[in-house]
């Protein structure tokens, strides 16, 4: 990063209150190989304890912007690009403008698909799918209040790719948080969202976030309300919201919920919501017209804390608890959670938690799609090549692709999960491990042997999510920097993530038939 000091007394022009105005002179060279890529990067002034940052547009080539510094300061200027951009230096003239230059990467597949402002837009929680006409659909929130749902006004927008990311739709609002509605009030803000697509049909599925409480201070009268959306034109358009709340806590009825008032009964939901990102659909169970959806929640309360699996065979419309008693937690004390399926038809549940990640297996009973157990969790970081993610608890992916060993041939099940590498919100990157797709895992088995694969990110960086695309490659969506934080799409291969060990230039994923358990 290139620094460059310079008085500030030397620009161009001082004003009445003390300030001097730095001229900047902004070349851009090249155009973005990716239309989402329309912002080239900050240049940002320091000065003594404080800063100034300007952002630069593509199409501000060959335009002075200006900066508002205090007079007399020693300054030093420095730039960051955004992806689709370099940075190339910035140089101060005798007269003290300063020249700052940026060169498009034409070499790079990094997408910005929404940035993030100073003072204005605030985008965070990525999620993305693909659907049944091979279509990826990015869904995340836009935080008109600037903040997690609790603080006032969320949205969800949404755009989608017909190439398998190459282009993207214009950003659509899908969901229209409203602020005038007060107090904890469905429709007020929708947030974290959790989408599933089918993929044989046009149908889908979108949960968020709704009301104005926050999980962790939700109480036995105040909780955070659960709203659904359905699609039939896989992703395009979605219905209006409509609360499903009830599905899970409110009332005597409720799945988190054995009695009417905390005290009544051995379990009583405060809060909880679907853990954001991909909902999962069954390669295996499939009733009536859908494949079944698998979806991970969160939920705290007396006699509740961790996480949890629901289940829907009806396209979201209604969910069932996973086993079906809410007092076995799968992943106890555990954080925002994920789950995916083995090729055998177990699942995992994959639990966000401090230093890595908290595992747990579910099995079913032979000839059942109902009933069955859940193993004793293990703490990743403790088993013997197990994740770590050390300093940075934060919501990550699980996905299981098939890929063909590169020597031979041999087509196997690889599992990836991502997390941030750095010590704290920084460097997302993807462990993954090679399964065998015959084996009856117990949790500690599949928290170990795990290998450290790409870095995606080499700066702050959080959330994360994936899919499967059309052509093979892993739609990888996450939220990174400069500021915080835009939400950027990558296209992932199993080359690249295996070192070239395996790959799927012939094989996806494996879509297998119910098997006699």
């Amino acid at each position: 990063m290139l620094l460059t000091s310079i008085l500030g007394t030397k620009a161009a022009a001082d004003d009445a209150d003390g300030a001097t105005i730095v001229k900047i002179a902004v070349s851009v060279k090249g155009k973005a190989t990716y239309p989402t890529n329309k912002r080239c990067g900050y240049i940002t002034a320091d000065y003594g304890s404080g800063a100034s940052t300007l952002e630069v547009l593509a199409s501000q080539n060959g335009k002075t912007l200006e900066m508002k510094l205090p007079s007399g300061s020693a300054v030093k200027f420095r730039g960051e690009a955004y992806h689709g951009w370099d940075f190339d230096g910035v140089a101060v003239t005798d007269d003290g403008i300063a020249k700052a230059s940026f060169t498009a990467n034409e070499r790079t597949e990094y997408q910005c698909l929404a940035y993030t402002d100073f003072g204005t837009q605030y985008y965070r929680i990525p999620a993305i799918a693909r659907n049944y006409r091979d279509e990826l659909v990015a869904v995340y929130d836009v935080r008109e209040c600037r903040n997690d749902v609790g603080f006032g006004e969320v949205d969800q927008a949404m755009r989608y790719s017909k190439d398998n990311g190459k282009t993207w739709s214009e950003e659509t609002i899908i969901a229209d948080g409203d602020a005038s509605l007060g107090g904890n009030s469905f429709g007020l803000a929708y947030g974290d969202p959790a989408i599933g697509l089918d993929r044989e049909s046009g149908a889908g599925v979108l949960i968020t976030v709704s009301g104005q409480t926050i999980y962790a201070y939700a109480t036995a009268t105040q909780r955070p309300l659960i709203a659904m959306q359905k699609t039939t034109d896989g992703g395009h358009s979605w219905s209006t919201p409509v609360d499903i709340t009830s599905q899970f806590w409110g009332s005597s009825g409720s799945m988190f919920q054995d009695g009417e008032h905390d005290g009544e009964g051995k379990f009583f939901a405060y809060a909880g919501f679907f853990g954001s990102g991909k909902i999962l659909q069954s390669r295996i169970v499939k009733k009536g017209k859908y494949y079944r959806l698998y979806a991970a929640l969160l939920v705290r309360g007396t006699g509740l804390r961790g996480a949890y699996v629901v289940y829907s065979d009806d396209m979201g419309e209604t969910w069932n608890l996973l086993g079906g008693d809410a007092t076995i937690q799968a992943c106890k004390g555990s954080d925002e959670p994920k789950v995916e399926e083995l090729p055998n038809g177990s699942l995992v549940l994959s639990g966000r938690m401090q230093g890595g990640r908290c595992f747990n297996i579910w099995t079913y009973d032979k000839n059942s799609t109902t009933s069955g157990s859940w193993d004793i969790a293990v703490d990743s970081a403790l088993q013997p090549n197990g994740i770590k993610a050390m300093g940075n608890s934060t919501n990550g992916e699980l996905l299981i692709v098939w890929a063909n060993d590169a020597k031979t041939g041999v087509s196997t099940p690889i599992a990836l999960q991502s997390v941030p590498f750095g010590n704290g919100r920084f460097n997302v990157g993807l462990y993954y491990k090679v399964l065998d797709a015959d084996k009856k895992y117990t949790p500690a088995e599949f928290a170990s042997g795990w290998i450290k694969s790409s870095q995606v990110s080499t700066t702050s960086s959080a959330y994360s999510t994936m899919c499967l695309q059309a052509d093979n490659r892993i739609a990888f969506f996450y939220e990174e920097g400069p500021s915080i934080y835009e939400m950027i799409y990558v296209p992932l291969d199993i080359e690249r993530l295996t070192n070239h060990a395996y790959t799927t230039k012939k094989v996806g994923q494996r879509k297998l038939v119910l098997p006699n358990r």
